[in-house]
């Protein structure tokens, strides 16, 4: 099974279209709806589907933290810029790297900066 993600609605579509060019699946909810779903929803939709969610909001680390620790995968992003073009290259960095096996993805809260990563109750790394 090829890892794939869902990409919040906070996260481009452009930057979904890079992670297909990449080889990884990625379905946006900006880009291919549903939209407006609740936070709790898109787990439920990421968890049916096999998706790790990719995202801008922190809140999906306390719902992560407090209800689905190691039921689904999620990609924090927090980086001083959010732009498509800072998006695109830390993920493609961090998704070189392999520093985490799929299985570990699918499972793990993952927060991202421009050079670290952290998984929750994890490894920290450099990318």
């Amino acid at each position: 099974m090829t890892l794939s993600f869902l990409a919040d609605e906070n996260i481009s579509p452009e930057s979904a279209d890079y992670l297909e060019a990449l080889g990884y699946p990625c379905h946006s909810l900006r880009r291919d709806g549903p939209w407006r779903l609740s936070d709790r929803e898109i787990v439920a939709l990421a968890k049916r589907e096999g998706h790790v969610i990719l995202t801008h909001d922190l809140d999906f680390g306390q719902i992560y933290y407090f209800v689905e620790r190691g039921t689904v995968g999620i990609l924090v992003l927090r980086l001083r810029h959010q732009t498509v073009e800072v998006v695109n290259d830390v993920l493609g960095r961090f998704l070189r790297t392999k520093a985490l096996t799929e299985q570990q993805l699918r499972r793990s809260l993952v927060t991202l900066s421009e050079t670290v990563y952290r998984v929750y109750q994890g490894p920290r790394g450099e990318f």
